[in-house]
């Protein structure tokens, strides 16, 4: 199966050319703590060491983000991996494939499916690292987790929904550790404060 993160698709790579981390590092003037952080998805390397990567490893920028590799699955259909999205700080929304997830046949003609890639644990023990599938809708019921978009479309957050006519509030399950976020109605509007998904399935990280 073809790595589904930017970091198992370095370690890719880098095990086809026959190097190992510190050998990589060193031809990318890096410590090899940082390619060990690249590779776990710990921390995501930037533009300029991914250009390098792809010269290093003869290949394209769409191969060593996984935007052109999708599978063919036998008995059910792939949605992409969309980037990663913090659970328990909101962060920007990255819209680039990060990979596929196959869902069951069962699940087609449902709704439009994605995943998104989780880091965080504000959901404990509910949902923890790995991915989320989302099925794409703008409203939930109260107590669903739902994937939030608060300023427009420039931050995406993993929260429970509870909502009523003052407002709503996103709230982690990981209560003690983050405490929930409160927006009035007028918040909500002004924001704007938008649920563009529904979890319907979590799955831990590969």
């Amino acid at each position: 199966m073809y790595p589904n993160t930017i970091g198992k698709r370095i370690e890719f790579y880098r095990t086809k050319m026959g190097l190992n981390q510190k050998e990589l590092a060193e031809r990318l003037h890096l410590a090899k703590s940082t390619m060990s952080q690249y590779e776990s998805d710990s921390r995501n390397p930037s533009d300029e060491i991914k250009l390098a990567l792809c010269e290093l490893f003869n290949i394209t920028l769409d191969d060593l983000m996984g935007r052109k590799i999708k599978p063919e699955p036998k008995n059910g259909f792939a949605v992409p991996v969309l980037g990663r999205v913090a659970a328990g700080i909101p962060i920007d929304a990255i819209q680039e494939v990060d990979g596929w997830e196959e869902l069951p046949q069962a699940m087609a003609g449902r709704g439009e499916y994605f995943a998104l890639k989780v880091k965080g644990d504000s959901m404990s023990p509910t949902i923890a690292n790995g991915a989320i599938v989302i099925r794409k809708q703008n409203t939930v019921e109260n107590n669903e987790i739902a994937v939030v978009q608060v300023n427009g479309d420039e931050e995406a957050t993993i929260k429970r929904i509870q909502k009523n006519e003052r407002g709503l509030a996103l709230i982690g399950d990981n209560a003690l550790a983050y405490p929930p976020h409160y927006y009035s109605a007028e918040e909500v509007q002004s924001l704007p404060v938008k649920i563009i998904g529904r979890v319907v399935e979590t799955r831990t990280a590969m």
